[in-house]
């Protein structure tokens, strides 16, 4: 872990930057994405997919640029974690596909 100011200022920018999140309902967790992640963490409390413990603990990958940056990101993160086959997955939904990302051969 970084500490002092150096891990506060860290802190800061996944906090308040938009990117990719973990975070645990259950047993399970769920990856999700959001230009603004404490505010999308905060509709997830409000709708009772995440307890605020959940919330305030997930995990946060910091992504700078467009949505499409944070869809192929989180993309990436559901399929290292097994994608929607594991049981561990609470994703109903699959993040955006790899054939959707537009790489041409």
């Amino acid at each position: 872990a970084i500490g002092g100011a150096a891990g506060k200022v860290l802190g800061a920018i996944a906090n308040r930057a938009g990117g990719v999140y973990i975070a645990r309902t259950g047993a399970k967790l769920y990856v999700g994405q959001s230009k603004n992640i404490p505010s999308r963490m905060a509709q997830h409390v409000s709708a009772g997919k995440f307890t605020p413990y959940a919330a305030k603990n997930s995990w946060r990958i910091p992504v700078v640029g467009t949505q499409r940056m944070r869809m192929t990101a989180e993309s990436m993160v559901y399929k290292a974690l097994g994608g929607k086959k594991m049981p561990w997955i609470a994703n109903k939904q699959v993040p955006l596909s790899i054939k959707k990302w537009g790489f041409k051969r």
